[in-house]
């Protein structure tokens, strides 16, 4: 009986082991089955146009040149006859405000350039502009004049 209970487990050994063989030729080739796909949204620029500001004054060597700088492109204010400098900017829709002053050759005079353009103020006839703002279609000035701080 010793050699049929090793007969048997020889058989079944064998059998066990051609039994889990895999062949991989038997295996029925994928199908690629392509769907359309929706075209993706384009994404909304997240970034705003924004542009940016400066002001201040360029010396030529001889006079100070009032300046405004737009996205780092500048524009002179004044043509260099007198010293003048800008000292601030109010944008207030397509417009561009710039606070300042100009010397006339004896003073300084609060200026303000409206889309480059001067418009010396009215009251203040000594001074400077230091801030500019708008409310209501009209904008309000402080800086100093005639020595005095306005506001």
């Amino acid at each position: 009986m010793s050699i049929s209970v090793k007969s048997l487990l020889v058989v079944l050994l064998i059998c066990c082991a051609f039994s889990c063989s895999k062949n991989e030729d038997d295996q029925p080739a994928p199908i690629a089955i392509e769907e359309p796909q929706p075209e993706p949204e384009p994404l909304p620029d997240a970034r705003p146009i924004i542009d940016v500001y400066a002001m201040g004054m360029k010396s030529d060597g001889i006079k100070d040149i009032a300046k405004i700088w737009k996205n780092g492109i500048a524009a002179s204010l004044n043509n260099g006859a007198n010293n003048a400098t800008a000292t601030s900017v109010y944008v207030a829709e397509e417009d561009v405000y710039i606070g300042g002053y100009e010397n006339n050759g004896t003073t300084n005079r609060a200026t303000i350039w409206k889309n480059g353009v001067k418009t010396p103020t009215k009251r203040w006839i000594k001074g400077s502009v230091s801030f500019i703002c708008f409310r209501f279609r009209s904008y309000s000035l402080c800086g100093w004049h005639g020595g005095f701080s306005n506001y």
